[in-house]
């Protein structure tokens, strides 16, 4: 999915997306609790902005 199109989208129906995808991947319920939890804490706390942004390109 477009990046912009993943900022566009409301945070919740977001994290509901990014959590069907860490259950589709074969990782444990632990990995993905942390995941799920842990990739949004910057987006919660910050600017809304992209947490990865590359310098290099």
């Amino acid at each position: 999915m477009d990046i912009n199109k993943m900022i566009a989208l409301p945070y919740d129906e977001l994290r509901a997306l990014y959590r069907n995808f860490l259950h589709s991947q074969s990782i444990s319920n632990a990995t993905i609790n942390t995941a799920y939890v842990d990739t949004f804490y910057l987006w919660r706390k910050g600017s809304k902005g992209p947490v990865l942004e590359c310098s290099d390109c």
